[in-house]
């Protein structure tokens, strides 16, 4: 039986889910708006790109104050997911890109790219689209941060492997930048919903719009410098 205390709790999860409903439906519109706002005017979209990393550094803020420590020990209980996500990770998606490659028979120089997609770590947009989704984000967040983690062995050795080229990935830097832009501002987005949950329960309903704002100003700044 659902007491009066839980009850605010509860609508305000409810607001939540309906504004996710819109948004992941509306999601698609606005990154294909925002690709084409960057592409015909990329020196305005420019204006956006040195914030990037903040942006990543919001939308991980937002998901963290989604969250609760319980999500997190029971992706830690149940760890056959994670180990399924590594292996779709690190062999599934490198294997895909070699066929998509020899598919549709690219050159040398963009087979290689396809196939270093394939084999790079999930990143702060398959993050924001999990939670988007109503799946499980302790998860994905847990799978971000274990897949980055092991790049910087992996991705290399699976892109010599299957594209012939070594490309060396820098492993302090990748560590360090999911500290600073997944692990840190996730952690504070669960602190702060520990001695602030009132507060963060009224503004959950905004949250999934923080995100396809992060989102959208990314694909932004990414496509007016790549324009050309």
């Amino acid at each position: 039986m659902t007491t009066r205390p839980t009850a605010p709790a509860a609508a305000a999860a409810a607001r939540e889910d309906r504004s996710a409903r819109v948004a992941v439906t509306v999601f698609p519109a606005l990154i294909l708006a925002a690709a084409a706002f960057a592409f015909f005017l990329p020196d305005t979209g420019q204006l956006v790109a040195p914030y990037t990393s903040i942006f990543l550094g919001i939308i991980m803020f937002a998901m963290g104050l989604t969250l609760t420590v319980p999500d997190f020990t029971r992706v830690a209980k149940h760890p056959l997911p994670i180990l399924v996500g590594v292996i779709a990770q690190f062999l599934i998606m490198p294997l895909v890109g070699l066929g998509v490659a020899v598919l549709l028979q690219l050159p040398p120089e963009l087979a290689v790219g396809v196939i270093l997609v394939g084999s790079a770590p999930g990143g702060t947009s398959s993050n924001v689209i999990t939670y988007l989704a109503k799946a499980d984000t302790a998860l994905s967040v847990t799978m971000t941060s274990i897949s980055t983690l092991l790049a910087p062995l992996l991705t290399p050795l699976i892109t010599l492997w299957l594209a012939g080229s070594y490309l060396p990935v820098a492993a302090g830097d990748m560590a360090m930048s999911i500290v600073q832009m997944v692990l840190v501002p996730v952690v504070g987005g669960l602190v702060i919903r520990l001695v602030a949950g009132r507060l963060v329960a009224r503004i959950l309903p905004a949250l999934p719009w923080v995100s396809v704002a992060g989102i959208s100003l990314v694909v932004i700044a990414v496509v007016s410098g790549s324009t050309e």
